[in-house]
């Protein structure tokens, strides 16, 4: 499950985040708390804060008629000195675990505060269960202002591990000292009546792997919960969200709770169902003391010690379930090492400290086979996965995970599977990454499960987005079917998108807030089961780039029935209309010469993405028989010892930042020193203000990263931003890679407007080669073509 954090500090659990609607209201508009509205003092028409409280003890509650949005007075906010700060009400013992609420708060900044951005609110509720204190977004950074009422909602389920002991609801700002007014609280439990007129899930792709989903037992299995009917129809497979992780099974040292996981196995069993646990080993989720010397609180434990406590948990709790239900054991299979690939390449690939994982630093890198291993030996019968996220994307992290399960069957570690956990959105990953993913770590001969499964719309619950987001499911199922021999299982992290970590305002699941079915699972439910390869003609060609002998290259498809999505050049998509043509038959794609003649020499591989089944390749032999090896005006003495791969951070034409992410390729047999590389993105500063340059990320180290701007002239270039790398910064090794995401703005942040801009790339949203970006190592251009 993958981290993120709010406004107060990092959230320890998955949690049930409701749909952040946001509406202007014009002031003097009457609104009426709904029935059964179980905030009794929301419009403070009492004239007190009667049940409101500071959350940080310092804020000032001052019920006033200065401003309201219904009725005579409101409360105003004063005195806040951190984000978290602003008003709570307590509703420990009104609000009930696996009950959904509609909550409603209107929201005004209080006139006259100097700000030079845009004022939010945010809409949160607090709990408190027995795995610690949670802080759940109902309408996330919302923009508000001094002139207008702003409405924050959103549709929220109650979820609790363990026992439920405390329940609020406030209303905080990213701005530390906001001054704001509230008005018109509400909080009014919703009965929801779930679609089950529908095909069952599991019963579709019941040819191809089991189709499962991450509950929340203590409500969602209950018969009474409306979810329970779709958990039951449409899923043979469950993941326990929270409740068998260490947090919740040893909360204590030597004390080990199982109640709601048997319960949980005791359903299954009744069900007929699998059951995937997860999982044995997190960054989070895990108690302090697990990390501690036991003898002295304040010193961290050491590797044998931290080593003893992993063991006795993993062999606990696997021979609990063994021994209680021995052959009805529906635990099949376990996560037994969780998100343990580092985001950005550090320590070979392995989180650490600088992560928030204190595992690799006391016990060093073998603390992954020996889970594995302890486990295995505790359970020989059960399947043992390790699981991450982004690792479906073709990146650094799929490589890195790659290489480090390699290592391990190496070594003979007992692991027989790798979870791709899919958290994904409506424009990233593409299917073609998530496709080549799964098929290099199919390589390595073990079995694939997607575990945790969700697409996110990014904030729109438009029909556009929805009909985007179904594409989008269905185009990832048509591959999972295509590769079916590789994969298992396919998971959903949760079932509707009232009860999704992600909120459902993003709207990532199949079901939404009124468990009513959504255009992604009549997508995916439509499956056609017979699917033939598309195949083309001729499978190889040559392209000379001299200018006299230049031709495109003419391609005949035979679709059998799918159609052509896209054509790629390794994570390049082809630009339909501009690299290539289509017929209006869709049967004859035209590689244009244009597009070809901008390849460096050698061989390019061309793959032809089709909505279902193999994508076969077009092998491209690029050679130039023009004076002196180069075209004129082409590629300027590149020695292709460095490639340039790029993505826009904006890919707004108007921004008041330029943004990107570059992946710098080492394509020679040698390491080259970072500190003779320099990197150059050309654009228009479209004024005269003062340039700025920040590097916010490098797998180099965001010190060791330099910027300059230079004075340029070319087209569509009057500046360039060159990157450097300071002294010491060290080596890229032959085949290896270094990333960079910079930005660039204007001292008074007025506007680029980056279509003018030679570097700027408007379409592509994952990394693709870029030779509008020129790299040298000296004074030597080895890549990329400058503006002329």
């Amino acid at each position: 499950m993958l981290n993120f954090r709010f406004l107060k500090k990092t959230v320890a659990s998955v949690v049930s985040v409701a749909l952040g609607l946001t509406l202007l209201v014009p002031v003097g508009v009457t609104a009426n708390a709904a029935d059964g509205n179980l905030v009794s003092n929301g419009g403070f028409e009492s004239g007190t804060a009667e049940g409101w409280s500071p959350r940080g003890g310092n804020e000032t509650l001052t019920v006033t008629s200065d401003t309201a949005y219904s009725g005579r007075y409101s409360l105003l906010v004063t005195d806040r000195e951190e984000n978290w700060n602003g008003a709570s009400y307590d509703l420990t013992g009104i609000m009930q675990a696996g009950r959904t609420y509609d909550i409603t708060a209107y929201v005004k900044a209080r006139a006259g505060q100097s700000s030079s951005h845009t004022e939010q609110a945010t809409l949160t509720v607090q709990r408190t269960d027995s795995d610690g204190e949670h802080y759940d977004s109902v309408a996330y950074c919302v923009d508000i202002n001094e002139n207008n009422w702003t409405k924050l909602s959103g549709r929220y389920t109650l979820t609790a591990s363990g026992q439920l002991s405390g329940v609020s609801v406030y209303i905080e700002s990213p701005d530390d000292t906001l001054e704001y007014y509230i008005d018109d609280v509400s909080v009014v439990e919703v009965e929801m009546n779930p679609d089950t007129d529908l095909p069952s899930l599991c019963e579709v792709y019941q040819d191809c792997f089991d189709i499962g989903v991450a509950v929340d037992p203590v409500s969602q299995l209950d018969a009474s919960d409306p979810h329970s009917k779709l958990i039951g129809q449409h899923f043979n497979s469950l993941t326990a969200g929270n409740v068998m992780k260490i947090s919740s099974l040893q909360p204590v040292e030597g004390y080990f709770n199982f109640t709601e996981a048997d319960r949980m196995v005791d359903y299954a069993i009744a069900h007929h169902m699998k059951i995937r646990g997860h999982n044995l080993l997190w960054h989070n989720q895990v108690p302090d003391w697990f990390f501690t010397d036991p003898n002295n609180p304040g010193r961290p434990a050491t590797r044998d010690q931290l080593l003893a406590r992993l063991k006795t948990h993993i062999t606990t709790v696997l021979r609990h379930f063994r021994d209680k239900y021995g052959d009805q054991n529906p635990i099949y299979c376990w996560d037994v090492c969780n998100e343990v690939i580092s985001d950005s390449h550090a320590n070979n690939g392995l989180r650490g400290s600088s992560e928030n994982s204190k595992w690799l630093d006391i016990i060093g890198p073998d603390y992954i086979e020996k889970a594995f291993e302890y486990a295995h030996e505790a359970d020989p019968n059960v399947k043992l996965y390790i699981n991450d996220y982004n690792i479906e994307d073709n990146n650094q992290k799929t490589i890195d995970m790659y290489n480090l399960v390699k290592s391990l069957l190496d070594k003979g570690v007992p692991i027989d599977g790798i979870g791709l956990q899919m958290h994904i959105n409506n424009n990233y990953p593409s299917v073609s990454d998530v496709k080549a993913s799964i098929e290099k770590f199919a390589s390595l001969g073990i079995d694939l499960q997607i575990t945790e499964m969700d697409c996110s719309t990014q904030g729109r619950t438009d029909s556009a987005a929805l009909q985007v987001q179904a594409d989008k499911y269905k185009a990832l199922f048509d591959v999972f079917v295509s590769e079916k021999q590789y994969i298992s299982s396919v998971t959903f992290w949760g079932i509707s998108d009232d009860a999704s970590w992600l909120g459902a305002n993003n709207a990532p699941l199949l079901f939404d807030s009124n468990l009513k079915a959504k255009p992604a699972f009549y997508a995916i439910a439509e499956r056609q089961t017979d699917v033939s390869n598309s195949t083309i003609s001729p499978t190889s060609a040559t392209f000379d780039k001299n200018p006299d002998n230049q031709a495109d290259i003419t391609v005949k498809l035979t679709l059998n029935g799918n159609t052509l999505s896209g054509i790629y050049n390794g994570s390049y998509a082809l630009v339909k209309g501009v690299d290539y043509t289509v017929s209006s038959d869709g049967t004859t794609v035209t590689i244009l010469k244009s597009y070809l003649s901008s390849l460096n020499t050698g061989t390019v591989s061309l793959k032809f993405d089709f909505n279902r089944g193999a994508d076969p390749s077009l092998s491209v032999n690029i050679t130039d028989t023009s004076s002196g090896g180069q075209t004129p005006g082409g590629d300027q003495g590149q020695t292709g010892d460095l490639k340039v791969q790029m993505v826009n951070g904006v890919l707004s034409p108007t921004s008041n930042t330029i943004s990107a992410r570059i992946k710098l390729i080492n394509t020679s047999d040698r390491p080259i020193d970072l500190s003779t590389v320099k990197l150059r993105y050309y654009y228009t500063k479209d004024g005269t203000q003062q340039q700025n340059f920040w590097c916010d990320w490098s797998s180099a180290g965001t010190s060791n990263v330099t910027g300059t701007f230079l004075t340029v002239s070319g087209q569509n270039a009057d500046t360039c931003l060159e990157i450097g790398f300071k002294s010491g910064t060290g080596t890229i090794a032959a085949g290896a890679e270094t990333e960079i995401h910079f930005r660039i703005a204007n001292a008074d942040w007025s506007n680029y407007n980056q279509s003018n801009d030679y570097s700027f790339n408007s379409t592509a949203t994952s990394y693709v080669d870029w030779s509008k970006m020129t790299a040298y190592i000296g004074d030597t251009l080895v890549w990329g073509n400058e503006p002329v």
